[in-house]
């Protein structure tokens, strides 16, 4: 019998409310993931940027609409990542406040 293994990669950030300086996430090896914003933080809002190329423009995520891809968070809790992402080489997410959050991504 074979078996679909899942493997897990989780790593600290700090979000900025900037594009240009929020760091660059890479997603090559991964498909998809969760955000953790701890407890007392202010981030509200993620926006999520996307580029082909490491170190490239990275640029605003549409979604089939044409619309920003934007999710609303709250302070202790963990969110899916959109499924938008899924095809991103490249990820920045730009919070509404600057803050350290703890990102998984899945292979």
């Amino acid at each position: 019998m074979q078996y679909i293994t899942r493997h897990s990669d989780v790593s600290s950030i700090t979000l900025d409310s900037v594009l240009v300086d929020t760091p660059e996430i890479n997603m090559k090896d991964f498909a998809g993931g969760s955000v953790s914003i701890p407890a007392g933080s202010t981030i509200t809002t993620l926006t999520y940027y996307g580029c082909h190329t490491q170190g490239g423009t990275h640029l605003v995520l549409l979604d089939s609409d044409g619309v920003a891809v934007t999710q609303t968070v709250a302070a202790s809790r963990v969110i899916d990542m959109p499924a938008a992402v899924f095809g991103l080489p490249y990820l920045k997410i730009v919070s509404n406040a600057d803050g350290a959050v703890s990102i998984c991504r899945k292979t």
